[in-house]
């Protein structure tokens, strides 16, 4: 189906009273928009020959002589129409009416004194139509053709001796309204020429500054059967001749063992070279890679990592922001604290995502659009079903820790005669919560005890499909006393490593105090005080400690 997009709009106010207006001379209006402070406006005598009787165009013409941010027009029934200058989702318009003394004149009330920009991205689309005929269809491109569109995507193949995944490509023709007939572009080579499974998916193609299509996908080596070796492959398309150019390899596989590089997607580097971006288990787990490919041709260049961790990247998507920056968009399963992220609406850059950018000093009517919430610290896992790989040291490394994204499923062997329960050291399962024991002391008598006598009880209280593993978790205030003279284990020493920066070079200080004399008041010789003079007292002595 083809659609109309939209253009973004002004955020727009429009009144709900026709002229003549009542104007008293030094009404006010104030405005909060997305700009810096309110902007403000007051009439004048002079802006009407009437200001009991004054226009739509002498109210108008006030206004866009004064205001910086808003544009007054006269709509055909008589009312006033203020709109922003700028158009976009974070443009807003409302009346200060606390302070707006003349927004009740101009018919601007509670219900319409607050408006929101639009950000033009939704798409009016045309009924769907076929452009295939029914068979099993996956991963489609579409790539803009000159005055079309050209598709790309993954076709099953059931033919007799031959089962398996082709990139196909079909071009529809704007002028003449129709689909051109599929054309089959890469597909399995097959072991000695001998019919066998193979995978041809996830195609991706752009244009080149010279006109030409490249055309990348992930396809399956048939070589090594049972193992998960994916490799990337491209092709050209010569506009000049109409055909396209032989199939060639962008990467393969290292010596240590097959690899899975799958799903690319490519880029245009200002030198005129390609830059591929895919997914790949080459460190273990699925990280993001990257390749340059030569556009006058050549060798690729070797893969390098763009990200790596525990969690899994795939799904690569670069895209050029607005201010020439690279953007790499891209799917992850890492563990997201709510913690960690805003617990108020995010600026009105983003308001798109959160809520209405109405700002804190206007009166909010209604309830706001979602926007997130605050949590204790808790992690969200999107680690999902995968398996784990033996390989992926990273994620294997983050096995019970915080932020773990192994996901477990314990699959215990049914005995006679019935299956063998869960046990506690089996707290990764589905169902399970962790009960903490914080007010005893662990491995002692007295925790053991306690927790026999609990578990009776907590099976009243919960739900049949859920089950408790209780963790015992020491007191934090607990202060441990040692007798005097005992080990207790700790110990310290300090070094600090003295640098001479001169070598060679001596110093010497002294100090020289003539009026200065050492009184002692344990020795009567040492008066430093006459009682007569009280004065004197103020002075300081000296007690030197008893041996």
């Amino acid at each position: 189906m083809t659609g109309i997009p939209r253009v973004p709009s002004p955020a727009t106010l429009t009144g709900q009273r026709s002229e003549t207006f009542s104007i008293p001379p030094g009404s006010y209006l104030l405005f909060n928009g997305n700009w810096r402070a309110q902007d403000g406006f007051r009439f004048s005598p002079g802006d009407f020959a009437d200001p009991q009787h004054a226009t739509a165009q002498e109210v108008a013409a006030a206004l866009n002589t004064r205001m910086a941010h808003v544009q007054a027009d006269v709509l055909p029934n008589g009312t006033i129409s203020l709109v922003t200058d700028a158009s976009g989702g974070e443009e807003f318009l409302s009346i200060d009416r606390a302070a707006s003394t003349a927004a009740d004149a101009l018919g601007f009330g509670p219900d319409n004194s607050t408006a929101q920009g639009d950000w033009g991205d939704v798409i009016d689309w045309s009924r769907a139509q076929d452009a295939t005929t029914a068979a099993r269809h996956a991963d489609l491109f579409a790539l803009p053709d000159g005055a079309g569109v050209r598709l790309f995507w993954a076709r099953f193949d059931e033919a007799e001796y031959v089962s398996e995944w082709q990139i196909v490509s079909s071009r529809w023709d704007q002028s003449a309204g129709t689909w051109s007939a599929v054309e089959i572009l890469a597909q399995g080579p097959f072991p000695g020429g001998a019919p066998g499974p193979s995978s041809s998916r996830e195609p991706f193609a752009l244009v080149d500054k010279t006109g030409r299509t490249w055309l990348f996908w992930s396809r399956q080596d048939p070589v090594v059967p049972g193992a998960r070796a994916w490799a990337l492959r491209q092709m050209v398309f010569d506009p000049a001749a109409g055909t396209w150019g032989a199939e060639e390899a962008v990467t393969s596989g290292p010596a240590a063992g097959p690899v899975a590089d799958r799903e690319p997607a490519a880029c245009l580097l200002d030198s005129g070279d390609i830059r591929v971006y895919f997914c790949s288990d080459r460190a273990g787990g699925m990280d993001l890679w990257s390749v340059d490919v030569p556009a006058s041709g050549g060798t690729p260049g070797t893969p390098v990592p763009v990200s790596a961790g525990p969690a899994w990247s795939t799904a690569p998507v670069p895209t050029p922001g607005a201010d020439g920056t690279q953007w790499l968009l891209h799917r992850s399963d890492r563990s997201i604290s709510l913690s960690g992220v805003s617990t108020r609406p995010l600026p009105l850059v983003q308001d798109r995502v959160t809520s209405s950018p109405v700002p804190a000093d206007v009166p909010v009517s209604g309830a706001l659009d979602s926007i997130r919430a605050p949590d204790a610290g808790t992690a969200r896992r999107f680690a999902g079903t995968t398996s784990v790989l033996l390989g992926n040291a990273a994620r294997i490394g983050e096995m019970r820790e915080w932020g773990d994204l192994v996901t477990y499923t314990p699959q215990k062997p049914k005995g006679p005669p019935v299956e063998p329960p869960l046990q506690d050291n089996e707290v990764y399962s589905r169902g399970t919560i962790g009960l903490y024991l914080s007010q005893i002391i662990p491995d002692s008598s007295l925790a053991r005890q306690m927790e026999q006598r609990l578990r009776p009880v907590l099976t009243g209280f919960l739900p049949v499909n859920t089950r408790v593993v209780v963790l015992l978790a020491p007191r934090l205030d607990i202060e441990y006393v040692y007798s005097p003279g005992a080990d207790i284990g700790e110990s310290y020493q300090d070094q600090y490593p003295y640098v001479d920066y001169f070598p060679g070079v001596g110093e010497t200080a002294a100090a020289d105090l003539p009026d200065w004399s050492l009184l002692h008041s344990n020795t009567l010789t040492d008066v430093s005080a006459d009682p007569s003079h009280l004065t004197t007292l103020r002075r300081r002595t000296f007690y030197p400690p008893p041996q």
